[in-house]
């Protein structure tokens, strides 16, 4: 298998590396997307604070998971990819903040993407401007070039990609 070979429902994006969290020699595994945009749709439940920090590779996961325990709004970015079941794999989710910049480094091969867009990832920002954590989460802005992570209003409608571990 390689890079954006089909596989298990998606397309390969990344393999892990030694000194990624979850990498285990001689396995491989990685990250998989799921071949498709998803629409837009809101991060969800402005003013409600999740506690989804998580930004590292492996984080996704569980940030999904928590969002939607914690998080009763319809459409949400989160929900949307928790409620995927394609493939027969239902272990679709939002990707974390460092998942989802693997995604955006290999942009230019995944042609199903709008690279003039911007897509969520599963990450709370841990203080905004404000100084609170109710109302912003992390957004990737495919079009930029540099600095295109950004902490961003949890009602913006953005992109969403699911995303699978393997």
């Amino acid at each position: 298998m390689a890079l954006f070979d089909t596989f298990q429902g998606g397309t390969i994006v990344y393999y892990l590396q030694p000194g990624d969290p979850g990498y285990t020699a001689p396995d491989t595994n990685g990250l998989i997307v799921y071949p498709q945009l998803l629409g837009t749709a809101e991060w969800g439940c402005y003013g409600t604070q999740l506690d989804v920090f998580g930004t590292a590779l492996g984080t996704g996961s569980a940030n999904t998971a928590s969002i939607v325990a914690g998080c009763t709004q319809a459409g949400t970015a989160a929900k949307i990819c928790s409620d995927l079941n394609v493939g027969g794999y239902s272990d679709w989710y939002l990707p974390s903040k460092d998942e989802l910049n693997k995604v955006y480094l290999v942009k230019s091969s995944l042609s199903f993407l709008n690279i003039t867009a911007g897509y969520w990832s599963s990450s709370e920002t841990a203080v905004d401007v404000n100084f609170t954590v109710l109302n912003t989460a992390y957004a990737q802005l495919f079009a930029q070039t540099s600095n295109s992570q950004v902490s961003t209003s949890k009602s913006n409608p953005y992109y969403v990609i699911a995303m699978r571990s393997f």
